[in-house]
């Protein structure tokens, strides 16, 4: 984050600004979640004890960096990284995860099979991020008035920031951990500064948590717009898309689309033949990025830049097979049996004639080793096949360090996803002109991608239903098809599978019946045409409600069941 000299001095000075003992960090989640070793010492000239530190803006500016590091620890890489888009994507349709069965990873594994018990460590380490999050922002929020300040703009706009970072938490807590029945997750909107008040807390329903988010983000739209603050930090432009995604969920499509419809002119799409270059590690803050995460190899105090985890086959530095596949590669990087590759089926939502992204997005290696990992994609439809695709888009061969590290920023928000947004609450309103409008959209992203403009007579062409599909409520509806599709091929690999399942689901029939569906059928289908491979053939999601991750069995118990377990799993 390109902040201010001064803030720069102070941002890893302390990385976590609390009121209380140290001692008390222990407790839970719900209070700090804070580890007594994450304490950095302060400057004595600034800081004098924990009781006064609020005394100064510079103090303000440096608990909002620590609130940013924390959101990056939880939604963006380093030790997050993988578990954060395990939570999110390899539990969807879309992508995959490969294992080597020396490394078994037995938590990630459940996680990606449903699998998933109340004592599984990595729904704990994300649950546990995000109230870390919301503690410091919480942190923030509570002591803004209680200085004098000179600069009532410094004063809103550090505000104004914390308010976002705790709606962004809030708007992955809400999604991943809501029960069926509608009920939430635990709102906390206060600074909590003794045991006796973190062990005090219930769930509010999904409704009360949503009403947050959107008043935090209302406020949020007053931060200055890109360009006129300092890099790495919330614009009105994120909120806006944030405003606009989170009214997607409540069902108000007018309010979405006009949050939605803000961002023209300040955003825009990269022109035809630079989609790769979205993610481009020297295209950081482009065209495209709403908001972004930032992560430097040769930065102290941040987060390590993991990327090639993402895509870097662990068996290949194993075989010895690194450089040949990778060009360039330090003999350092090791890979990671914790990639996010794509599926087999995720092939049926390609046009690969046309469509650009089909070659741009992905990295093609051989190698004989390859076949005997059945997980990934190998050439469509060849499971023998010795040739596996990986994300291109987390792979920047100069941007690597000698130590294997690489730097670059973490997209975030980007403008092609608010486009399809404003197409699926087109959709939705169904008002008229909407499915025009809808079309619209849709056609912006095709047009990057090369391909030719759809309209409503060809949806069912330009969109034949992918076998996972059939039999669902999109098998008829062409023009929810088409966003759907849209999403996963734009979208792929960023963090969205398994959000939009569920949001579809209740376009649907307001339960989770059609992502339990599509799921059953993508995992029989797996098991068709890759065999048993990783156990596969165990799997059985027997319920909607085993979608819905479980509440950690440490919250419950601290908070003698205040805190109630998710249906599924009682």
């Amino acid at each position: 984050m390109e902040l201010s000299n001064k803030t720069n001095k102070v941002r890893y000075r302390i990385l976590r600004v609390w009121p209380a003992a140290v001692m008390l960090c222990a407790v839970m989640f719900l209070w700090t979640g804070c580890d007594t070793d994450n304490y950095l010492s302060p400057d004595p000239a600034s800081f004098t004890t924990t009781a006064n530190y609020f005394e100064q803006p510079s103090h303000f500016e440096a608990a909002l960096a620590a609130a940013y590091t924390d959101l990056r620890g939880v939604l963006g890489l380093g030790d997050g990284v993988n578990t954060n888009l395990l939570l999110k994507e390899t539990r969807g349709y879309a992508t995959n995860r490969m294992f080597d069965p020396n490394l078994p990873g037995i938590d990630a594994q459940n996680v990606m099979g449903w699998f998933v018990n109340p004592s599984n460590t990595i729904p704990e380490q994300i649950w546990g991020g995000f109230y870390e999050t919301v503690n410091t922002a919480n942190t923030v929020i509570t002591r803004i008035d209680d200085i004098e300040w000179e600069n009532s703009n410094q004063r809103d706009r550090i505000l104004n920031e914390a308010k976002f970072i705790r709606a962004v938490s809030y708007f992955n807590l809400v999604q991943l951990w809501s029960d069926v029945d509608g009920t939430g997750v635990p709102l906390v909107t206060e600074e909590t500064s003794s045991p006796a008040a973190a062990l005090d807390k219930v769930r509010a329903s999904e409704s009360e948590v949503y009403a947050q988010i959107i008043s935090d983000l209302e406020d949020a739209t007053s931060l200055p717009s890109k360009g006129s603050t300092d890099l790495g930090r919330a614009t009105a432009g994120a909120a806006n898309f944030l405003l606009g995604k989170t009214r997607l969920l409540t069902g108000d499509y007018t309010g979405a689309i006009s949050a939605l419809e803000s961002l023209a002119g300040e955003y825009s799409l990269l022109p035809q033949g630079e989609y790769i270059d979205i993610f481009n590690p020297d295209n950081n803050y482009n065209d495209e990025s709403i908001f972004e995460l930032e992560y430097s190899n040769s930065v102290a105090g941040q987060p390590d830049a993991d990327f090639l985890d993402m895509v870097i086959p662990h068996h290949y530095a194993d075989n010895g097979i690194m450089q040949d596949n990778f060009p360039g590669m330090p003999t350092t990087v090791d890979g990671s049996n914790e990639g996010i590759y794509p599926s087999y089926q995720v092939w049926d939502f390609f046009d690969t004639a046309n469509d650009e992204r089909y070659t741009d997005m992905f990295y093609w290696t051989a190698d004989p080793s390859n076949a005997t990992f059945g997980g990934v994609a190998h050439t469509p439809f060849s499971v023998s096949s010795d040739s596996i695709a990986t994300i291109k888009k987390y792979y920047w061969p100069s941007q690597i360090a000698s130590d294997g590290e690489q730097d670059g920023n973490l997209v975030i928000f980007r403008y092609a996803d608010a486009l399809l947004a404003l197409a699926e609450a087109h959709w939705q309103r169904g008002d008229g002109g909407d499915d025009v409008a809808a079309i619209g959209y849709i056609n912006d992203i095709r047009e990057r991608a090369g391909m030719a403009p759809t309209s409503i007579a060809t949806l069912d062409t330009d969109y034949p239903v992918p076998f996972i599909l059939e039999g669902t409520f999109l098998d008829s509806d062409n023009l929810g098809r088409a966003i759907f599709m849209e999403r996963t091929v734009e979208l792929l690999a960023e963090g969205h599978s398994i959000m939009d399942l569920f949001r579809f689901s209740h376009y649907n029939d307001g339960t989770l019946s059609f992502a339990h569906d599509v799921l059953v059928t993508f995992h029989d289908d797996r098991i068709a045409k890759e065999g048993n491979v990783e156990g596969i053939s165990n799997i059985d999601i027997s319920s909607p409600a085993e979608l819905v991750l479980p509440i950690p069995v440490g919250e419950i118990q601290n908070t003698q069941g205040q805190i109630t377990q998710n249906s599924f799993y009682q």
